[in-house]
């Protein structure tokens, strides 16, 4: 998952994105879940998705809260579009 995040990074000069990264593994996680479960992953920042989002970021070693997590859910799903019916 970490070597697939980190193709999409597209870093623009003279702009620090922190979180980049974090977005990018949450995106390709949620990505891996609609491929392997036919639907999108919970959103809710209290839900168990976005605390195992969290959980998996520090076994990485690159940890994020659930609370980004979260957030970058909702720009995933913004970016997808309407659902496939």
């Amino acid at each position: 998952a970490a070597s697939c995040a980190a193709g999409l990074l597209n870093p623009q000069k003279g702009k620090d994105d922190k979180d980049a990264l974090s977005r990018a593994i949450v995106w390709t996680v949620a990505q891996a879940y609609v491929w392997h479960f036919g639907k999108a992953p919970p959103l809710s920042e209290s839900g168990w998705f976005t605390k195992w989002l969290s959980d998996l970021s520090e076994k990485m070693g690159h940890p994020f809260s659930a609370k980004l997590a979260a957030t970058a859910l909702k720009e995933w799903r913004a970016d997808q579009g309407p659902p496939h019916r």
